[in-house]
C-alpha cells in the first residue's frame, strides 16, 4: 500500500504541475497508537505469539502521536516546502524511494485504474 500512495503521489503532482499546488506524500513513522487494538480478534491465536514483542517493540522505538505528526506538520507549514512537490518525506526530510516507485507508466497505469474502479474519467 505505501508503494501505492508513493506512485499515486507522483502522477497526482505531475497532474497538478504548474498550477501552484503541490503533492507530496510521508512515512510518519511507527506510531504508539491504540490502531492494533483489535488484533487479538482479528489475528487470533497468532496474534498472542507477535503481541508481547509487537508491544514491547513500540515501547521502545515508537513514536509518541505527537512527534509522528511532526512530518504532516512540516509539510503543511513549512514556507520553504512551498514549490515542493512529487517528493516522499519521513523525520521531516525529504527521503529517496525505490526505483519501482519512480515509474512513470506505473503512476499513470494506477491511477487510470484508481479512476476506472470508482466510475471517475478525465
Amino acid at each position: 500500500s505505501k508503494l501505492a500512495n508513493v506512485l499515486f503521489m507522483r502522477e497526482l503532482a505531475r497532474r497538478l504541475e504548474g498550477t501552484g499546488v503541490t503533492a507530496n506524500t510521508l512515512h510518519p513513522g511507527v506510531i504508539r497508537t491504540e490502531l492494533a487494538r483489535h488484533r487479538l480478534t482479528t489475528l487470533g491465536w497468532a496474534a498472542l505469539l507477535v503481541a508481547p514483542l509487537a508491544s514491547i517493540g513500540l515501547c521502545l522505538f515508537g513514536k509518541s502521536a505527537i512527534q509522528g505528526a511532526q512530518t504532516t506538520i512540516h509539510l503543511a507549514v513549512d514556507k520553504e516546502l512551498e514549490t515542493t512537490s512529487g517528493r516522499y518525506f519521513s523525520d521531516c526530510v525529504p527521503v529517496n524511494v525505490s526505483p519501482l516507485a519512480e515509474d512513470e507508466a506505473t503512476a499513470r497505469k494506477l491511477w487510470q485504474l484508481s479512476e476506472e474502479m470508482v466510475g471517475l474519467q478525465e
